[in-house]
């Protein structure tokens, strides 16, 4: 009942007008925590990747889990193509990158006859 009081008070473009710009700002501010974590796990390989280049040396590195989240950023990169979020994408497709800098590093540095695990 207080709700068809107000609508009769207030004009529905001054509600809805309230109503999206707190939404918007909620979206916003939940847009800025997605790209704060797609930073941190874009770049979440680059320091393994300047020790493996530092040392010249993979052995404490998995290649099964290099392909792994390979393969798990790939799938999130077509997911965000087919729902066309700007995050997902951009994350995924820089990520992706790293990974496949990372295991072709792994590739040249690894020591023949040694376990791929």
């Amino acid at each position: 009942m207080k709700k068809v009081a107000a609508r009769l008070i207030l004009p529905d473009r001054i509600l809805q007008s309230s109503y999206t710009c707190s939404s918007n700002r909620k979206q916003m501010q939940w847009e800025l925590v997605g790209w704060c974590a797609a930073l941190l796990t874009m770049f979440g390989f680059v320091p393994q990747i300047l020790k493996i280049y530092r040392t010249e040396s993979v052995s404490d590195v998995s290649l099964i889990m290099l392909l792994q989240f390979s393969l798990g950023m790939f799938l999130w990169l077509l997911y965000g193509l087919y729902i066309q979020d700007r995050i997902l994408i951009v994350s995924n497709t820089i990520s992706f990158l790293t990974l496949m800098v990372a295991t072709g590093m792994y590739m040249r540095y690894r020591k023949y006859g040694a376990s791929p695990l």
